[in-house]
């Protein structure tokens, strides 16, 4: 475990960093109670203040190989990392994620990038082994596991049944609100509008925002934190979550054809307006006009 230097000064609580790898396909209400299990443990003597929470999401190679076979859109890294940064907006505090095979890796290269110099770095995996730390929670997420997802959706069938079973995973609490409708948006993304109904009984939870005033953000890296959030945590109804995944080429052109098809409408409704007052008063002949119309003596 790392060396813990307890704050910059006396008395002021370590800031400290926590990151959970593993597949998340899809992220459940078991590993997010994992993730913040490992928060309230770190924090509980009050000597570690946790700023922030990682995902380090499996590549693409390891998740093919152990589902033996080819994966659905919604399950390749890019979408897997999207899924996670949707926790952020399910747990009100700054959640983010990577697509890296060592957690390790991915904390080094996120305190480097977004914390400061004595920020602590702490795994899940690492602390559940000592103890302290629920692996899924109990009750309904004791058993829960993203086996039992995948397998609850393969067989739904057709696309209205496994949006009908994200929507019953939401409402029993097996899945986050964001998480849910990100997920559906990924599953029928060409065919289904930018905003889908919540799931029956459940409604999206309110957070501050990630990055914003929470307590979790006061003091002296605060500003540094905010940057960070901005970037990395942003939310799913756009499926962009906090840094969302980089949009290509093509949807950049389409979005630019779509603007530029908007502004040119917009400049010609005054153009129309303005040729249709015209036309409507009289015109004066201009004195080459009124030659041109003499008749010839």
């Amino acid at each position: 475990m790392p060396r813990r230097s307890f704050g910059a000064s006396r008395g002021s609580p370590a800031e400290a960093i926590v990151v959970f790898n593993g597949c998340f396909c899809p992220v459940h209400a078991g590993h997010v109670r994992a993730l913040e299990d490992t928060k309230r443990k770190l924090e509980a003597d009050g000597k570690v203040r946790v700023v922030a929470g990682y995902f380090a999401v499996a590549p693409d190679h390891y998740v093919r190989k152990k589902l033996q076979g080819g994966l659905e859109p919604w399950m390749t890294a890019a979408a897997r990392v999207e899924l996670c940064r949707a926790v952020a907006r399910d747990v009100g505090w700054a959640v983010s994620a990577e697509e890296c095979e060592s957690w390790k890796r991915c904390g080094a290269a996120a305190l480097a990038r977004n914390h400061a110099a004595h920020t602590e770095l702490f795994g899940v995996r690492a602390e559940a082994k000592q103890g302290g730390v629920s692996r899924k929670g109990d009750g309904a997420t004791a058993e829960l596991s993203s086996t039992v997802i995948r397998a609850e959706l393969a067989e739904a069938g057709d696309l209205a049944a496994q949006l009908a079973v994200v929507d019953g995973l939401v409402g029993r609490g097996l899945l986050g609100h964001a998480v849910g409708q990100c997920l559906k948006r990924q599953m029928g993304a060409a065919l289904l509008p930018d905003e889908l109904p919540a799931a029956a009984g459940t409604s999206p939870q309110s957070p501050s925002p990630v990055g914003g005033e929470l307590p979790l953000r006061a003091g002296e890296h605060a500003e540094a934190a905010q940057g960070f959030a901005a970037e990395d945590a942003p939310e799913c109804s756009s499926c962009v979550a906090a840094g969302g995944t980089e949009t290509t080429g093509e949807e950049e052109r389409a979005r630019d054809d779509v603007e530029q098809e908007t502004a040119r409408k917009q400049r010609e409704v005054p153009l129309q307006a303005t040729s249709r007052s015209t036309a409507s008063a009289p015109r004066r002949a201009t004195p080459a006009q009124r030659r041109a119309h003499r008749p010839v003596e």
